[in-house]
């Protein structure tokens, strides 16, 4: 197991929490069959995919290296 350190200006989980929110209303209105929700799925799904790639983003630009310092992992 591995375990990673952030450092971010925003709140990556509450970004991370909005994206499955979003996608969580896309399933809904993929299962609920209605004709004209078709067009709001895909609003959704693409308001999302700006979510995750702005996730990916933060969070790649914030991870922190860990440095060995005797038998524990400290962060650098």
């Amino acid at each position: 197991m591995h375990n990673f350190m952030y450092h971010t200006k925003d709140n990556a989980l509450l970004r991370a929490q909005r994206l499955a929110d979003l996608l969580h209303c896309a399933d809904h209105l993929a299962i609920s069959g209605a004709e004209d929700s078709q067009r709001f799925i895909s609003i959704l799904v693409d308001i999302a995919s700006d979510y995750a790639q702005a996730l990916v983003n933060e969070l790649d630009a914030g991870e922190m290296s860990a440095v060995k310092t005797g038998p524990e992992v400290r962060n650098a």
